[in-house]
């Protein structure tokens, strides 16, 4: 089966090199559980998209950026980690290509069964 869930970048207002990277199904939802479970803070999403291997990607990432991984409160307390700005900057455009990936692959099947369509008729 295809993983297809959302992979989600957040930020803490506690510390602003910290950036939570994680994986759902309902992002927004995710969010509202992380945020509650932190007292004394506000923790918010910077962007989340839905991509292929979900799992996959999300593992390949926490491996990349491992030696910057902090413990953090609250849940899912070991998905932070302490990123410069162009650490940051090349994390957003590894994930949203993903997203675009997806999208791309969504397109090309669509318009495959059009063709199909369209030729058989």
């Amino acid at each position: 089966m295809i993983d297809t869930r959302y992979i989600y970048i957040g930020r803490t207002t506690s510390n602003n090199r910290l950036v939570k990277i994680g994986i759902a199904t309902n992002p927004r939802k995710r969010w509202q559980q992380i945020n509650r479970s932190i007292p004394g803070s506000t923790e918010y999403p910077i962007a989340y998209f839905k991509v292929l291997n979900a799992q996959k990607l999300e593992t390949a990432l926490h491996r990349k950026y491992k030696l910057n991984r902090r413990k953090y409160k609250g849940s899912g307390a070991t998905e932070w980690f302490a990123l410069g700005f162009f650490s940051r900057l090349w994390l957003y455009l590894i994930i949203a290509a993903h997203g675009l990936l997806l999208l791309l692959l969504i397109v090309a099947v669509v318009f495959s069964l059009l063709i199909t369509i369209i030729v058989m008729v």
